[in-house]
């Protein structure tokens, strides 16, 4: 990824934070992870504007908030995965490692959220790791066999996801792709 941008340069050493167990402590350090990169925040971007590039200094000025729809969506799916994960047969730690990244990724969303900086730019790096929700999703399904609670999960999962759809696209400048005529 840091073939296409840079940003993904940052995120490079926290792939191998990820590890094949998930628990209780585990999640208390991402959170103490999170917490210090809140009040870290405006310093890594410094450092980002001076090494990186310097369209980096535009992120440290204070933003007027956004991405809490973001956010939320995230924390809210994460932990479903979090929940999910005793359902999950896992002899290889695929489901955990991938777990690991994800949870990684709400650092800097909910940091970009908190801090005093401009959450455009740092919100972007949940995407180099949030994106494995792609493969946790169906890890979750598959462990369910074909039953009732499948379905409703299923339906939930739908539901959850075009409301975050909507959500997103009505709080980014009032973008709306579809209207219903009534």
């Amino acid at each position: 990824a840091s073939l296409f941008h840079q940003t993904a340069i940052v995120a490079i050493p926290l792939y191998f934070a990820a590890s094949r167990k998930v628990g209780f402590r585990r999640v208390a350090l991402i959170g103490a992870g999170t917490v210090g990169t809140i009040l870290l925040l405006q310093f890594f971007v410094g450092l980002a504007a001076m090494f990186v590039n310097e369209k980096f200094e535009s992120y440290a000025e204070a933003g007027e908030g956004g991405g809490l729809v973001m956010a939320t969506f995230l924390v809210a799916q994460g932990v479903a995965l979090y929940m999910f994960k005793s359902t999950i047969r896992d002899p290889d730690g695929t489901y955990a490692r991938l777990l690991n990244i994800y949870l990684i990724g709400l650092m800097p969303t909910l940091a970009s959220v908190f801090s005093t900086v401009n959450p455009s730019g740092v919100l972007r790096l949940n995407i180099y790791f949030t994106v494995v929700a792609i493969l946790l999703w169906p890890m979750v399904f598959r462990s369910m066999g074909a039953n009732r609670l499948r379905g409703l999960l299923g339906l939930g999962f739908v539901m959850g996801t075009l409301g975050f759809f909507i959500l997103t696209t009505t709080t980014f400048s009032n973008l709306t792709p579809y209207r219903l005529n009534m």
